[in-house]
């Protein structure tokens, strides 16, 4: 009995389809229709780039690929980024495919067969190792020149080195305080008074006279309470070794009000930053500002410089 390789083809497990020299669809398995979320009849005898549109430079990156495969190579491309509609939404997956020739009666290269795979998780989790290996870094960072920075402070007011001692001991244990609330699971439910007031008692001890804070009493869900403690924590930081805490004649201003719609605008305002180019510089610091924790808070973060002065408004969009 002859194999019905088409049943073969069409039931295998992995995604693999079936393009022309005109780059139309000649077949797709059920794999690959599950893969893209379409069906048989939505890619038949239809262009590739038609089915699946992409920019510019990736459709003519993919012609050249498909182009080596009908001059007889097995070209293979690994994570590349594909937009597929899912529910009605653009979304990128980044697909690893393999190709090979598939010749016709007369021996000449009449079609190219792709056997692709999703790999669209992987490259997610390996980015977001490498988010999680970038903010581990960007905190121990900051951790030893907090430290360093803290103990600076204290010297400059210590009467002798066990005063000195006794003020430096209290400021990290402080410190270490505040490292366990940022961490995730923390149970920390305070206002968002109490919640800047806890931060700046270990990083602006010193510049208390110099710190002005006005704003009407707003309590705060678990998750706001830990998103604004990680964003006051960079703040202060940031200040502290670049800006208007550690400069002697800085000043800083810390405001927020509510809206009729019970949302939250939180303004720090510093003045006083210095010249230092650190105060202005980018990195992960900056993306958890602007980035990050407005995106947990469904709100926005916006940083400014402008002279001396140093300015970051956080909104907290809250749902009805």
């Amino acid at each position: 009995m002859p194999l019905n390789f088409e049943a073969i083809l069409m039931d295998a497990p992995v995604p693999m389809m079936v393009l022309d020299r005109q780059l139309k669809f000649v077949m797709a398995n059920d794999a690959y229709l599950a893969m893209v979320s379409k069906a048989k009849d939505e890619l038949i005898g239809r262009y590739v780039f038609d089915v699946f549109p992409e920019e510019p430079d990736r459709v003519e990156a993919m012609v050249e690929i498909f182009q080596k495969v009908f001059e007889g190579e097995r070209p293979v491309f690994k994570e590349i980024p594909f937009t597929l509609e899912v529910d009605g939404k653009q979304v990128e997956h980044w697909w690893t495919a393999s190709h090979a020739p598939v010749p016709g009666a007369d021996g000449s290269i009449k079609y190219l067969v792709q056997y692709s795979e999703n790999v669209t998780e992987q490259v997610q989790l390996r980015a977001l190792k490498d988010a999680m290996l970038g903010e581990m870094q960007h905190r121990i960072g900051n951790f030893f020149a907090v430290v360093g920075a803290i103990g600076r402070q204290v010297a400059r007011s210590a009467a002798d080195v066990p005063d000195f001692m006794d003020r430096f001991n209290s400021r990290l244990e402080s410190f270490f305080t505040i490292q366990k609330q940022l961490m995730p699971g923390s149970d920390q439910r305070d206002g968002l008074h109490s919640v800047i007031d806890e931060q700046l008692e270990v990083y602006a001890a010193s510049a208390s006279d110099r710190i002005v804070k006005s704003g009407p009493a707003v309590p705060l869900s678990p998750v706001e309470a830990q998103a604004i403690s990680m964003a006051v924590h960079e703040l202060s930081t940031n200040s502290l070794k670049y800006g208007a805490i550690r400069n002697p004649d800085g000043k800083l201003e810390i405001s927020w009000a509510v809206d009729a719609q019970n949302n939250v605008t939180l303004t720090w305002h510093e003045i006083g930053v210095g010249t230092s180019d650190g105060a202005a510089q980018t990195g992960y610091g900056t993306m958890l500002l602007t980035t990050i924790l407005p995106r947990q808070l469904h709100g926005v973060g916006k940083r400014h410089f402008d002279g001396d002065t140093f300015r970051y408004e956080l909104t907290i969009n809250r749902p009805d």
